[in-house]
């Protein structure tokens, strides 16, 4: 029971992290449309390790 609660926990925060990061990507208004798509790609194909590499070194 506290597994599957962990599993439902740890999904929702990797969701809630893309979407975060998406939003993030396309209001930046400092990258070119390609370096968005491409990190909207990184975000949707590797969400748990696309949006944690945005949050800590893409927005700069």
């Amino acid at each position: 029971m506290i597994m599957a609660i962990l599993k439902i926990a740890f999904s929702l925060l990797v969701i809630f992290l893309a979407i975060v990061s998406l939003l993030s990507i396309w209001k930046n208004q400092n990258k070119a449309p390609v370096v968005k798509i491409a990190w909207t790609l990184g975000v949707l194909l590797f969400p748990l390790v696309g949006s944690l590499a945005w949050l800590l070194i893409g927005r700069s």
